[in-house]
């Protein structure tokens, strides 16, 4: 048998402001990573923080960004921008500049270079299949698969924008919401039926959160997935850059 990947979704985005923001993960990862604790922190767009405004010049006005001034006055209305769109727009675009970024800089495991150099493929939300069989449970799907062409070497990585909502502090998994459950189930559907067949998976949950260890405690713990690991966008930049 082998692995089948079907109705996947395509990893490129149309959106100037995502692409925008993503830029800085390159140029300056220092700005990208203080975005994302910006997002971790406000959660909501202006509606929900109405002196949003105020509070992206009062950051990234801040002289300890290296920016020119017209890189500046681009980066503070871009985020503001992003702020002023409706609840709905705004969750969508914060969403996606996680996943894009997975995407582009996954995978999040780093001792796998040669494997890595070798072209990995990466599939966004795809169904996985074995031959007819279903891997992990059915109408469930990881945001970023990462695959190489033997199989040897399979990522899952699972994006959420906030940890807490999904993986709670202190809460047994049987009071975790239903979705989040299923979620969990999957990967771990997956992860034991690939490691059977093919080889072992790196599972991930990749947040904005920089405060995650009791929500990391929770899972491996108490929920008993030692093998499941979270990674956050600064984590995962001082690994690449290490």
């Amino acid at each position: 048998m082998s692995l089948s990947f079907l109705n996947y979704k395509n990893i490129s985005t149309n959106k100037d402001m995502v692409k925008d923001i993503l830029k800085l993960a390159d140029t300056h990862p220092e700005v990208f990573v203080n975005i994302t604790s910006f997002l971790a922190n406000y959660k909501g767009n202006i509606s929900v923080f109405p002196d949003i405004d105020e509070a992206i010049e009062l950051e990234f006005n801040s002289p300890k960004y290296d920016l020119d001034d017209e890189k500046r006055e681009n980066l503070i209305q871009t985020i503001k921008d992003l702020y002023g769109n409706s609840s709905k727009i705004f969750n969508k675009i914060r969403s996606k500049i996680l996943e894009e970024f997975i995407c582009n800089f996954g995978p999040v495991s780093t001792r796998h270079d040669s494997i890595i150099t070798n072209q990995l493929t990466c599939y966004i939300e795809p169904t996985i299949m074995d031959g007819k069989q279903i891997v992990g449970i059915t109408n469930k799907k990881c945001d970023v698969v990462f695959i190489d062409k033997n199989h040897t070497f399979i990522e899952f990585v699972e994006c959420k924008t906030d940890i807490c909502n999904v993986i709670p502090r202190n809460r047994p998994f049987d009071k975790a919401g239903k979705s989040h459950r299923d979620k969990v189930k999957y990967l771990e559907n997956a992860y034991n039926y690939l490691k059977d067949n093919y080889c072992e998976p790196k599972i991930y949950f990749a947040c904005y959160n920089s405060d995650y260890e009791d929500s990391l405690n929770n899972l491996q713990q108490n929920w008993g997935y030692e093998y499941m690991d979270f990674v956050n966008p600064k984590k995962l930049l001082e690994n690449k850059f290490s």
